[in-house]
């Protein structure tokens, strides 16, 4: 960004600045509504001042500056947020909340961050999203696979890569489909996350999220980009939030407890394993990576039991690399 740009940019970041501080004294939703427009407006044409370019907007102008390195991932994330509040408040509809007001202060925190910085962020967390040739991945998942964040690259957190896949395909709209008809931005969401398109399928489980507030599979997505990125504080909310909201979801417990085991909780990992299998018995990827969970544990008898039920799968690695039961021990003894 030259110094011209960083000037365009920071102009429109004090009119944005501006059009928050507003929000803290209006009232009524139409006001809060044009404070909004006003106020992300003026974002957008800070970001187009910093990529030299008129010709982009919303989505496509925060890929252009993060393939170019001058957003980092919160930033964006941030950001994104931002933009979906702001086509929330288009509706004829929309009822203002305390939080939307936190949502447009932090972009424009974010940004102001960007705008001080003039130039590449210091670091960017690496997302993959081209397609593993990991032998573990079934040929017709149609989730892209992810490299899972672990502090070793071992055996369980090459499995965990190649089977996290299937834990939100299994559950993917389990709840939405009690609300009659699945949200639009659901569907764009899993598309996009499916593409590796991770900025859209961001703001679309966002606004999913903010639209149905008491719905998990938003959840249970952005946990698991939170995740991928190697945010583990935001993927571990996210999920327990997914667990909070639907109690009886199998995918949420499940989605944690893979979060717990590839994060060296194998302890924790265990109890949302158990209740994912409490709530869903046939469900044989918690079957599966219970058993590597056992595996962690050092309980290779039980291991050897929902190996048994889970049958074949990417929990296999797991599988083989776990010791052969003790003969000598009474199967259930503690080690």
């Amino acid at each position: 960004m030259n110094g011209t740009g960083q000037r365009a940019a920071r102009t429109a970041l004090d009119a944005a600045r501006a059009a928050v501080d507003q929000l803290d004294t209006t009232v009524s939703p139409d006001d809060a509504a044009a404070r909004l427009f006003e106020c992300w407006a003026s974002v957008e044409q800070s970001l187009q001042a910093m990529a030299g370019t008129s010709a982009l907007t919303g989505q496509p102008l925060l890929r252009e500056l993060r393939q170019r390195d001058l957003l980092t991932l919160a930033e964006a994330h941030a950001l994104i947020d931002f933009g979906s509040l702001a086509e929330r408040a288009r509706a004829a509809d929309y009822v203002p909340a305390a939080r939307d007001r936190d949502t447009a202060r932090a972009a424009v925190d974010q940004l102001t961050r960007v705008v001080d910085r003039g130039g590449p962020a210091a670091s960017r967390p690496a997302t993959p999203t081209s397609r593993s040739t990991s032998p573990l991945l079934p040929r017709e998942e149609s989730v892209p696979p992810h490299d899972t964040p672990t502090s070793s690259g071992n055996w369980l957190g090459r499995t965990m890569a190649a089977g996290a896949a299937l834990v939100l395909i299994a559950g993917a709209g389990y709840a939405a489909f009690a609300f009659g008809r699945e949200p639009s931005d659901l569907r764009r969401g899993r598309a996009a996350y499916a593409a590796g398109d991770h900025l859209t399928a961001r703001s679309a489980f966002a606004a999913v999220a903010g639209e149905y507030p008491k719905l998990a599979e938003p959840h249970l997505y952005l946990g698991r980009m939170a995740r991928e990125a190697g945010d583990m504080g935001s993927a571990n909310g996210e999920l327990r939030q997914a667990v909070a909201l639907e109690p009886s979801n199998y995918a949420a417990h499940r989605e944690l407890a893979a979060l717990l085991l590839v994060t060296g909780r194998p302890d924790l990992a265990r109890a949302f394993y158990e209740r994912a299998i409490r709530l869903n018995p046939e469900d044989r990827t918690s079957l599966g990576y219970m058993g590597c969970t056992m595996v962690q544990l050092g309980r290779a008898d039980l291991a050897q039991r929902f190996f048994s039920r889970a049958g074949a799968g990417p929990w296999g690695a797991c599988a083989a690399m776990a010791p052969p039961a003790d003969p000598a021990q009474p199967p259930g003894a503690p080690r």
